[in-house]
């Protein structure tokens, strides 16, 4: 009796730290996948491309709060780009930016 205990408590052990690996990864999904869309986001916003912009809500508020006020500054900025010129829109771009490192 005391080897099948042993092998019992050892099954119940492995099962609720699959349960664990598995519910910590689900969660670090559920966390890291809207900040990674935001991140993809940010560089569409970086070269101007503002239609491409889709917005997919958070499940946690805090991640949600931020997709909100990026959402409001896309139509902001699509607002604001309808007065600009097509040349002073893509002046900027990053594909045109070099980063010059100085030595201190």
């Amino acid at each position: 009796i005391n080897a099948a205990a042993g092998r019992m408590l050892a099954y119940t052990a492995a099962a609720i730290a699959v349960l664990a690996v598995s519910a910590g990864l689900l969660i670090s999904y559920l966390v890291t996948s809207p900040l990674i869309r935001l991140s993809h986001q940010m560089e569409e916003v970086a070269e101007m491309n503002l239609d491409v912009i889709k917005q997919k809500r958070s499940r946690f508020k805090e991640i949600s709060d931020i997709q909100a006020f990026f959402g409001t500054m896309v139509d902001k900025l699509m607002e604001f780009r309808a007065y600009l010129p097509e040349a002073v829109l893509h002046r900027g771009s990053t594909e045109e930016t070099s980063t010059v490192v100085v030595d201190s």
